[in-house]
C-alpha cells in the first residue's frame, strides 16, 4: 500500500486528490508433479489483493480477480502452458524497463501484461539463443486472436531480445520490439527497449510507424 498526491494539469478531466492506493499486492500458490525424470506438470494460481479496499481485485481493473491461474508441463523440450499468465513479449521486450512496483507500473509499453485463453511455449536455451511464442484467443484487436513470439540471446550478464505482438484485426495491428538488459556490475543495472507500430492507421493510436 502507498500514498500518493495527485494533481493533474487537466483538472477539468480529475480532480486533485490525496489518499492511498495498492501497489499490486497479490497471494498466490503454486504446485508441481514430476511425472518422469524428463518431464514435470505445474499450476500456479495468483490473485490479486486490493488492501485499500479490502477485495480481491486488481486496483487497476477492478473487474479483474485472478492475475495468473495456468497450468502446464516443462522439461527438456521447454515450458508449454495453458491459461491466464504473464505473456511472451511482455517478458522479453517490456520487463527490462518496467521493474518497479507501484501502480504507476506498466505504462512503459504499448503491450499487455497478462492475458487469459492464452497458450505459450518457451524453448530451452541453446548457446544462449532461446524463444518464445503464444496464441491467445480472443485477445486481439476487435476481439481477433493474438500471436506472439520472442527471440533473445544471452551471454554473461548480457540479454538482448527482439519480439513480434501481433494483435491483428482490420487494421493489422503489429508492434515490433527490442530490448536490452545488462547487470553491468552487481550494483549497476541496464535496460533500454524500443518499440514500433506496424499498421494500416494513419493517425492516433497505433499509427504506422509511431
Amino acid at each position: 500500500m502507498h500514498g500518493e498526491s495527485v494533481n493533474p494539469d487537466d483538472d477539468a478531466a480529475m480532480d486533485s486528490y490525496i489518499g492511498l492506493r495498492d501497489a499490486y499486492s497479490r497471494i498466490g500458490v503454486k504446485a508441481s508433479l514430476p511425472i518422469s525424470d524428463d518431464i514435470t506438470t505445474y499450476g500456479q494460481l495468483e490473485l490479486p489483493i486490493d488492501s485499500v479496499n479490502l477485495a480481491v481485485q486488481d486496483p487497476w481493473d477492478q473487474n479483474a480477480d485472478i492475475r495468473i491461474g495456468k497450468v502446464g508441463v516443462k522439461g527438456q523440450f521447454g515450458d508449454l502452458a495453458y491459461g491466464q499468465m504473464w505473456m511472451p513479449y511482455y517478458n522479453a521486450i517490456a520487463y527490462p524497463v518496467d521493474m518497479f512496483s507501484t501502480y504507476y507500473s506498466g505504462f512503459a509499453t504499448y503491450t499487455t501484461f497478462r492475458k487469459g485463453d492464452t497458450v505459450s511455449y518457451y524453448s530451452p536455451t541453446f548457446y544462449g539463443l532461446s524463444a518464445a511464442a503464444a496464441y491467445s484467443e480472443d485477445n486481439g484487436v476487435d476481439d481477433d486472436d493474438r500471436f506472439q513470439a520472442t527471440l533473445s540471446y544471452n551471454i554473461g550478464d548480457l540479454t538482448l531480445s527482439a519480439g513480434l505482438d501481433d494483435l491483428r484485426g482490420e487494421d493489422d495491428l503489429k508492434i515490433w520490439g527490442g530490448s536490452l538488459m545488462w547487470q553491468v556490475t552487481d550494483a549497476l543495472y541496464v535496460g533500454a527497449k524500443y518499440e514500433q507500430h506496424d499498421s494500416k492507421i494513419d493517425s492516433g493510436y497505433g499509427a504506422d510507424g509511431d
